[in-house]
């Protein structure tokens, strides 16, 4: 993390990089907006769906 600060200090697309980070952990994936479940439980049926987010290139 202090690494990347530095290295954001002499790179402006680095700073842009870690807020669109921060940005994209913060806001919610609502499944009525259209955005795929990464989550799901079913207490009833006994299971769980977890999905790994794509890596980012």
């Amino acid at each position: 993390m202090v690494t990347e600060e530095l290295h954001a200090f002499f790179n402006a697309n680095k700073r842009v990089t870690m807020e669109q980070r921060r940005v994209q952990l913060v806001l919610r994936d609502d499944t009525q907006d259209g955005a795929p479940p990464r989550m799901g439980v079913d207490l009833d049926a006994g299971t769980a769906v977890v999905r790994r987010r794509a890596p980012h290139p």
